[in-house]
């Protein structure tokens, strides 16, 4: 008996995820969003910090840490699909010293040489918005020069629904053609914005001034939680029925924040654990409330035994993922449908 779908007595099998190498990986909020959103799985990473290891270990035990970025040998390493890095903000971030380049911290050269050796189909970056004044011209140019053409926009995590705005910088590029040598030289053009203009009907002008824009509001029909137990819900998954949020074991007067509080918890359908902690040194901040501002399930960072300064700062480093949803499914409509990454169906 034939099969309607292929006439030759089977189904087509669905197609294999994508392959994803994970380049300073920490929590793993950006590779939540990239598996779900581009349809790949994590085959492996590489981040040297051990509290964030020890993290991607408990939700991704049998991929293997390379450690180190610097170090690794790239020519040996299996081959790809796509890449993706957050790397570090601290030489760009407008907290900091502002030195870009020049920071010892400056990881995009190591991360640029990667590319060139493992050549993969896709590249995905994340940042601080501050990048598109101190360091992105570098970023743009090594893979123009690798033969990548790219899109970029920045968006704030409360475009997708949290309450905090986090301004973030995203790229999504695709290998165009090869370089003219291994050395990496000649390729293509520059990346482009995302949102080239205010007047684009999928952007809107945020009224801060800068001229940052973005995709338009989420929907938020599409809160839903899948996948490693850490997957983004919200805006940019597949629309399922909202959450309601379990009831809150603790009565907080959040005062002017509590329609924000309200909107996420609705979102992620978890109530907001309890702000602070009463320690001997005093009331200090919760990690768990942080790592609930981060949209991850609760568990994903904190109670693995990190001291509590390593939760925060991997926490207050990492990526939220319904916000990297949202950049990625807005990024994805810039580019020719040829070269379109497409997230394969689910049985």
């Amino acid at each position: 008996m034939r099969s309607p779908a292929t006439g030759y007595g089977h189904t087509p099998a669905a197609p294999a995820p994508l392959r994803l190498g994970s380049l300073c990986t920490g929590y793993g909020g950006l590779d939540i969003a990239v598996e779900h959103v581009l349809g790949a799985r994590m085959d492996w990473c590489a981040e040297n910090d051990a509290y964030a290891a020890k993290v991607v270990a408990a939700h991704w035990s049998s991929v293997p840490n390379f450690g180190d970025l610097r170090t690794v040998d790239w020519r040996c390493t299996p081959p790809v699909d796509i890449v993706c890095a957050g790397f570090p903000c601290q030489p760009v971030s407008n907290a900091g010293h502002r030195k870009g380049a020049a920071d010892d911290r400056w990881l995009w050269p190591h991360i640029a040489d990667a590319l060139r050796w493992i050549r993969p189909r896709y590249v995905v970056l994340e940042n601080v918005a501050a990048i598109v004044n101190r360091g992105m011209d570098a970023v743009l140019g090594s893979l123009a020069a690798l033969g990548f053409d790219a899109v970029w926009g920045c968006y704030r995590a409360s475009w997708a629904g949290a309450p905090h705005r986090r301004d973030r910088w995203f790229l999504l590029g695709w290998r165009h053609e090869a370089p003219a040598d291994a050395a990496g030289f000649g390729g293509r053009g520059p990346a482009v914005p995302a949102h080239p203009e205010s007047g684009s009907r999928s952007a809107r002008q945020e009224p801060s001034g800068r001229g940052v824009l973005a995709a338009p509001a989420a929907d938020a029909a599409g809160a839903a939680g899948y996948g490693n137990g850490g997957a983004p819900t919200g805006c940019g998954l597949p629309p399922v029925p909202v959450r309601s949020p379990p009831p809150r074991e603790t009565d907080v007067d959040w005062g002017a924040y509590g329609p924000a509080i309200a909107r996420w918890e609705h979102m992620t359908g978890r109530a907001a654990p309890y702000p602070t902690i009463r320690t001997e040194r005093g009331l200090r901040s919760s990690t768990q409330f942080v790592e609930w501002m981060q949209g991850l399930s609760g568990g994903w960072v904190t109670g693995r035994g990190l001291p509590r300064i390593a939760e925060l700062r991997l926490l207050g480093n990492g990526v939220v993922p319904q916000q990297a949803s949202m950049a990625l499914w807005d990024l994805k409509t810039h580019i020719p449908p040829p070269c379109c990454p497409q997230r394969p169906l689910v049985p």
